[in-house]
């Protein structure tokens, strides 16, 4: 697709709770955009700062910004839906409150995606105020479906993104794809935060298309801050029941028992107490006989490594 052609609507939805300080960096680099056809829609979760008071001063300086504040806090994935029902372009770009976007990334994404393309992603910083945290670029300009799956399930060494607030997605294919609940046995809620929900919108997409496209140049900019979202040791965790739920429900069954298996294997390498390898084979549900040989295998090994 060629966007000076066609010239789509894009959204730019901005979900936001609490972020008095930041919001504004969100909403400059949103306006600013080289790119003209775009509407700016910002859901507020009902914060207690001062951010509604914000985004009524900015509303009143810029057409293209449209607010609108929830009666309750609903947790942020349900804040991000309601930002996408809200959305009336073509395509949505997802801007976290805290982040900020280079003034051409709108611009170059729309020129880039074509009909084979699941969604454009950049290459992105991670920035705190002492600095570059991280910077991560992307080696090609196309990723095959099956290279961007293996990566993301198993070890990532492109270092694709998790979180969305990097990408240009169609808005239908957010809709048609967003996962609210993602099932499991820890008792994990990732309503409550988004991690693996975040991850779900570009598995369960990328499916339909034969390559995800990249900016190489720096377009998405994510703060690192006290206040950024962090489950530290339980993040890990997420996401495994995410990659989980994804196998089990989108790939066909040939394609969903080799991945599994090998799933399985890599987290039996990753234990190193029996009762850890005992709670994969159920997770994974390898309960045979022989699991019991490869829970007691497992557990030897990994004590053995842990002697050297």
């Amino acid at each position: 697709m060629n966007a000076l052609v066609t010239n789509p609507l894009v959204s730019i939805v901005i979900p936001v709770y609490n972020r008095e300080l930041y919001i504004e960096d969100a909403i400059r680099s949103a306006i600013s955009q080289t790119y003209q056809n775009i509407e700016i829609i910002i859901v507020d979760n009902c914060s207690t700062d001062s951010t509604w008071n914000i985004l009524n001063t900015w509303a009143r300086k810029d057409y293209r910004i449209k607010i609108y504040q929830n009666k309750t806090n609903i947790g942020p994935v349900l804040n991000w839906n309601e930002c996408f029902k809200h959305a009336s372009g073509e395509y949505i770009k997802i801007l976290w409150s805290d982040d900020w976007m280079a003034l051409d990334f709108i611009e170059r994404a729309v020129n880039l995606i074509d009909e084979k393309s699941a969604f454009v992603i950049s290459n992105h910083k991670i920035v705190s105020e002492n600095g570059i945290v991280d910077n991560v670029k992307y080696k090609k300009q196309k990723y095959t479906r099956k290279e961007y799956l293996y990566n993301i399930l198993f070890q990532n060494i492109e270092k694709f993104p998790l979180s969305p607030g990097c990408a240009l997605f169609r808005t239908k294919d957010l809709n048609d794809n967003f996962v609210i609940d993602i099932p499991n046995t820890d008792g994990l809620d990732s309503k409550k935060n988004g991690a693996g929900n975040d991850l779900l919108i570009f598995l369960n997409i990328v499916l339909n298309y034969a390559h995800i496209s990249i900016l190489q140049y720096d377009g998405s900019f994510f703060r690192a801050h006290k206040e950024s979202f962090s489950i530290q040791n339980q993040l890990e965790l997420y996401y495994e029941w995410a990659k989980v739920y994804f196998i089990q429900k989108k790939l066909n069954k040939t394609y969903y028992s080799n991945i599994k298996k090998i799933m399985f294997w890599q987290q039996i390498n990753k234990g190193n107490k029996i009762y850890h390898n005992l709670y994969v084979c159920l997770k994974y549900n390898y309960w045979m006989p022989l699991s019991f040989c490869i829970i007691m295998l497992g557990g030897v090994l990994n004590s053995l490594r842990n002697r050297k």
